[in-house]
């Protein structure tokens, strides 16, 4: 099931339930679609319903995510590669579907299992405001992660 409202209640896959997620804007125009109450879920990778969570492979135009966990610990989703920011370690992304339930710990197959998830913030949008937006004054992290995904790139550094 597709609706073009990302917010949606998921009926099908049974996996997915987005209780509250929130529509975020930074100062700089981009947006993201956060996730932070406990037991939402959702799936990261080609069988998931929301569309910003689905293609994590393309260097460029690709989705990308931001899981954040209770020991402050973030994993990026984004350019074919999971990345743990606060290590500087990458791996290539899962070929299977990663299941993020907030509140929970979560396997990324290949990497490990995380602390409890605390926030999932997946890339949405470049706009000008949006009234349903919440504003937020600081500038998008989905910049940083495409200039750390060239890097890696330029570098060759991939495993």
């Amino acid at each position: 099931m597709e609706s073009s409202n990302p917010n949606q209640t998921s009926t099908s896959p049974e996996f997915e339930t987005f209780i509250n997620p929130e529509i975020l804007q930074f100062n700089d125009g981009d947006g993201a679609l956060g996730f932070r109450t406990n037991g939402e879920k959702l799936i990261l990778g080609p069988n998931s319903i929301n569309k910003y969570a689905r293609d994590f492979s393309s260097n460029v135009g690709g989705d990308m995510a931001i899981i954040k966990t209770e020991s402050g610990n973030k994993y990026v989703f984004a350019g074919g590669l999971v990345i743990n920011k606060d290590s500087g370690r990458f791996f290539k992304l899962p070929e299977e579907d990663v299941e993020v339930t907030v509140g929970k710990p979560c396997v990324i197959p290949g990497v490990g299992t995380t602390t409890g998830v605390k926030t999932v913030m997946l890339h949405y949008f470049k706009a000008s405001a949006s009234s349903d937006a919440c504003q937020l004054d600081i500038s998008s992290p989905f910049k940083a992660i495409v200039n750390l995904i060239e890097a890696i790139d330029n570098e060759h550094l991939r495993q």
